[in-house]
């Protein structure tokens, strides 16, 4: 974690009282968080969307997060049942190939997904 910029992926479920790994991060890691992924609040900052968090910019795709040159992905909400949504596979493989580590505490691995397995294999 230590120096990491992190793109937070909360897609429809970023707010006050549905992303709380996202929220512990940006409160207490706030100046290495580069933005959050949530089309729901596009365009708007983590301060309008939680109150706090400052201009942290929320963005409507993980293309439009990876312009901020993250280096690490971290998953900010638990998904129902703690599964990996079949969209962010496709996000998280973007992730990968942009050199970016990806953090989860889903009930799913990440390294049990096959395909993001040998992508962030082969990318070291």
């Amino acid at each position: 974690m230590h120096g990491s910029r992190f793109l937070i992926l909360a897609d429809g479920e970023f707010g006050p009282l549905t992303s709380k790994t996202a929220n512990s991060v940006i409160r207490y890691l706030e100046d290495r968080v580069v933005a959050v992924v949530d089309g729901v609040h596009a365009g708007k900052t983590a301060q309008d969307v939680i109150g706090f968090g400052g201009r942290i910019p929320v963005v409507g795709s993980m293309r439009e997060g990876l312009s901020y040159k993250p280096d690490a992905v971290l998953i900010g909400i638990a998904p129902v049942g703690g599964k990996l949504p079949d969209q962010w596979r496709q996000w998280l493989a973007e992730a990968i190939d942009a050199g970016c580590s990806i953090w989860s505490g889903l009930h799913s691995f990440i390294s049990d997904d096959a395909m993001l397995a040998e992508r962030a294999e082969a990318r070291g």
